[in-house]
């Protein structure tokens, strides 16, 4: 059975695809749409000379980008003190 770990969530301003706009080729993690609702689509070609020729899609990118690393590491830091925290003795904080 595969198994599967929820590292950020990408609400309606989100963007699924900032692996291309960092200029990576090849995919590693699996979007899954947990709602239903309405969504845009772009070939990667489009979304990046779209991010080369608009200043300000390229300067919301790189903000969306920064937000979402912070989401990431803020909930891997969050796991990793709830771990912490039980594995700890009764009485002990």
């Amino acid at each position: 059975m595969e198994r599967l770990i929820e590292i950020a969530t990408v609400g309606n301003e989100g963007v699924h695809g900032i692996p291309a706009f960092l200029g990576i080729d090849v995919a590693v993690g699996l979007g899954i749409t947990q709602v239903s609702g309405e969504a845009r689509r772009m070939s990667v070609k489009d979304f990046k000379e779209a991010a080369k020729s608009d200043e300000l899609f390229d300067t919301i990118l790189r903000r969306y980008t920064h937000a979402l690393l912070m989401q990431i590491a803020l909930s891997g830091g969050a796991t990793a003190y709830i771990q912490y925290k039980s594995d700890m003795p009764d009485g002990c904080s």
